[in-house]
């Protein structure tokens, strides 16, 4: 899909209304969503990271590009005195005494293992194979980095916040609460406020529009 048309459907009707609809899903959840949620709460009390292990697609998309992971757990055998510490209180119940690199896709580099470890040096965490060995405090100040860096590009390049306005949240906000407190008896000066709100709206996305438009006739002409 071409990098316009892609944009285009984020700014599309259908994306913003879709973002209006999860705030609907914090704001009035419904009793079948709260039930599943408690279930899993509860759930992952008796069986640890029971969600991110077996049910989480966003965890399984991690897992499978884990294996292209620059940083691995590695285990130096010669230093292990096969305690079976490290297993114990690895939360994914990896196998790590079995393999020199922890390859496997459940791995969260969470460094239990690293911590529990009498011996020194049996067991670290380091990137390209070996070569550059990091501590826990190193990890995490790494990734705080490619977090704020992240979100430092993102802000820059106008791509941080998306383009559903206040303005359409509040009229989506007002139209729920007017819906719970009057029950069906409306208040005529709230719908008059609400109206002329979506009257905005519509005047945005007509904007928008025409901006769109704007854009590929430019692009057709640079061709």
């Amino acid at each position: 899909m071409p990098m316009f048309s892609v944009e285009q459907f984020i700014q599309s009707p259908y994306n913003r209304f879709a973002d209006l609809k999860m705030l609907k899903f914090f704001t009035r959840i419904s009793g079948t969503a709260l039930t599943v949620i408690l279930a899993l709460i509860v759930i992952s009390i008796v069986i640890r990271y029971f969600w991110c292990r077996y049910l989480c697609p966003y965890g399984a998309i991690l897992g499978i590009i884990s294996f292209l992971s620059l940083g691995k757990i590695k285990r130096n055998a010669s230093n292990c005195t096969d305690c079976g510490r490290c297993e114990k209180t690895c939360p994914s119940s990896i196998k790590i005494r079995q393999d020199r690199y922890i390859n496997s896709s459940e791995c969260t580099a969470c460094m239990a293992c690293i911590q529990i470890c009498p011996e020194e040096n049996a067991i670290g965490f380091s990137f390209f194979s070996g070569k550059l060995r990091v501590n826990q405090t190193g990890l995490a100040l790494i990734l705080v980095l490619m977090f704020t860096l992240g979100i430092f590009m993102a802000k820059i390049s106008g791509n941080w916040q998306n383009k559903v306005s206040k303005i359409e949240y509040l009229g989506y906000t007002m139209q729920s609460n007017l819906q719970l407190r009057n029950k069906g008896q409306a208040d005529l000066k709230k719908i008059e406020k609400m109206i002329e709100i979506m009257k905005r709206i519509k005047a945005q996305k007509t904007d928008m529009n025409h901006s769109f438009k704007g854009k590929e006739i430019k692009d057709d002409h640079s061709w």
